[in-house]
């Protein structure tokens, strides 16, 4: 056995997107130039984890509702497959995207990685 384990498998990352007053955006740039790092994820994922560990009202509503740890929301924005087939029947067309598309794309690109 190696003396020096293997790096374990990074965590399953989702997107969303999320909409700030302007204040607290340029607030979590700079503190995010004071951890230091570019990617705003991580400081938001640190600073949602450290309220999560010490909110004891919040551990005490999952401690008295366990069924909120096993309920997962269906992403929006993401067609069932009874939707996908029933959705369009005309073929796709090669024509580029619409203004409605690309703001889809950009608004889910806050922070890095």
């Amino acid at each position: 056995m190696p003396l020096i384990q293997p790096p374990p498998a990074p965590p399953k990352k989702e997107t969303i997107a999320i909409r700030l007053d302007a204040q607290i955006l340029e607030e979590l740039r700079r503190y995010a130039a004071c951890v230091p790092t570019k990617n705003l994820s991580h400081v938001i994922a640190g600073a949602l984890q450290k309220l999560f560990d010490e909110d004891g009202d919040y551990k005490t509503l999952l401690n008295s509702h366990p069924e909120l740890l096993a309920q997962a929301k269906p992403r929006r924005g993401r067609p069932t497959a009874a939707k996908q087939s029933t959705h369009h029947s005309n073929p796709p067309s090669s024509a580029s995207p619409t203004a409605s598309d690309r703001h889809g794309e950009l608004r889910n690109s806050i922070g890095g990685a």
